[in-house]
Formats: C-alpha cells, sequence, structure tokens
C-alpha cells in the first residue's frame, strides 16, 4: 500500500536509501516521495529498524552551516512577520537541526527538502567519511540526481497513481 499523496503532502516523512557506500536519510517536508519507497509497510519498517541503531562512536560530523544558516534566518523571519519578536536564534537552530544530527550520528548523511524546489533535497550534516551502519536499504533505483558535490539532490521523476510525473531539477 502506497501514501497517499494528500498524506504525503502534509506529513515530514523520513525515509531512506543507500547511493553506493553512503546511507541516506530525507526528510520529506511535505515532499511526494518517490515510488521505490513509497510502501507504507516497508518504510515503516525500515524506520524501526534506523530507530534501533545505535549512535556510531567517534563519528565525525559535518553541518553544512551555509545552506543550515540561511535556513534559520529564514525560520526566524518568518516568526517575526507572524508577531512573534522575542525569537532565539539558537534555540530555532537547535531545534532544527537535532533530528538530522542524530541521524549523522546513525552514520546516515541527511537531507531536508529545500524550500526552493518540490524535488529538490540539501544535505543537513553527515559523517565526514562513509560508514557501514549494518542495515540493507533500498538503492535509489535512477529516480535520484546528485549535484553540487552530493551536497544537493534532485527526484528526476516520481510516478504516483502509474503515472509518470516529470519533476523540474532545476
Amino acid at each position: 500500500m502506497e501514501y497517499s499523496e494528500a498524506y504525503q503532502r502534509t506529513r515530514d516523512i523520513d525515509w531512506f536509501f543507500q547511493s553506493g557506500n553512503r546511507c541516506i536519510h530525507v526528510a520529506s517536508n511535505g515532499g511526494i516521495l518517490p515510488c521505490f519507497v513509497n510502501n507504507v509497510l516497508r518504510l515503516r519498517a525500515e524506520q524501526a529498524k534506523v530507530s534501533m541503531l545505535e549512535d556510531i562512536k567517534d563519528v565525525e560530523i559535518v553541518v553544512n552551516e551555509s545552506y543550515v544558516n540561511q535556513r534559520i534566518a529564514a525560520i526566524v523571519e518568518s516568526y517575526r512577520r507572524s508577531g512573534s519578536e522575542n525569537v532565539n536564534e539558537q534555540n530555532v537552530r537547535a531545534s532544527y537541526l537535532v533530528s538530522f544530527i542524530a541521524m549523522a550520528r546513525k552514520g546516515f548523511y541527511s537531507y531536508d527538502r529545500a524550500n526552493s524546489g518540490e524535488s529538490a533535497y540539501v544535505l543537513i550534516c553527515g559523517p565526514i567519511r562513509p560508514v557501514e551502519i549494518g542495515i540493507q536499504l533500498p538503492e535509489a533505483d535512477g529516480e535520484i540526481h546528485f549535484e553540487d558535490e552530493d551536497k544537493k539532490f534532485f527526484l528526476v521523476d516520481t510516478h504516483y497513481n502509474n503515472q509518470k510525473i516529470v519533476r523540474q531539477t532545476r
């Protein structure tokens, strides 16, 4: 059974895949899932396996500071426009990064859907070098196109209800 489009558009669904020797975590942030992961039972099983993984000792994590700073500034500005004057930027940053850093500590390169486009995902943080995490994940199956030295990827196309939807990559 697949997630409905309405459900996907209103949720931040964590999904996972492998690309070469890298394990990837993605926060959908209301985006449409690619067909190779859009299976409710399989994805829930993968989410359960990932939740049971221990943090990797001594894993060095790098944060994509330039993108994160832009994202935090936009979030803070949005709060202020809506009337929240006493917004603490450091608290917003910590709250935004907590789940991405948690995934990176398990060995995942952790991506979030970019504000700029439905099919664009940006690396938030990850280990300096790929690490073995101990579980099998689906391969990208040609639906993922990496760019910018792996700091961004795009869903090239996705299938929904047996219809191919071509997504703009720029």
